[in-house]
Order: C-alpha cells, then structure tokens, then sequence
C-alpha cells in the first residue's frame, strides 16, 4: 500500500550526495567580508534597501531579524523601516 502522508514524503526525500565522499551536500551561500569595508548601520525603509539590495558594490544585512518597533528611515526620512548593516566593497 502507498502511503500518502506529508511526513512519510518528506522523510523519505531523496538528498543529494556527494558521490565520491558519500557526504549529504547542502548548498551554502559563501560571503566573505574581507573585501568589504566596516559596515555603517543606517535605518531603512524597504524602498531604500532594496535600492542597496540592487547595487553590486554594497552587502546589506539586518542588525536585528527580530526587531518590532520602525524608526525613521535614514536615507530618505519619509517612511518607516528597519535597522540595517550596509557593507561597502573596498575599491583599490
């Protein structure tokens, strides 16, 4: 008898393997800040950050994934947003 249930289905998904180690693979994002400068923490709106979000020379990244309360955005001082870090690549 097949069964149908979720939890059977999702116990019994196939990984993927690494065929010469054997391993279960799980794909990562890598992100080295080596090449970036001290990050500046500015509050953004979600306009503002996805502006920064587009550009490739700047990583930007939640200071606090569980923050409540909005404050003014910095950039643009007209909406609400949250409390970001704003990476910039180091230009030699």
């Amino acid at each position: 008898m097949f069964n149908t249930s979720l939890s059977y289905n999702i116990r019994n998904a196939p990984l993927p393997v690494n065929a010469a180690t054997q391993v279960k693979v799980f794909p990562r994002r890598k992100s080295s800040l080596k090449s970036y400068e001290k990050p500046m923490e500015l509050c953004l709106c979600g306009r503002c950050a996805n502006a920064f979000y587009n550009l490739p020379d700047y990583i930007i990244r939640r200071v606090d994934i569980d923050q409540y309360f909005k404050d003014k955005c910095d950039y643009c001082s007209e909406r609400l947003g949250y409390d970001y870090q704003v990476y910039k690549k180091v230009t030699s």
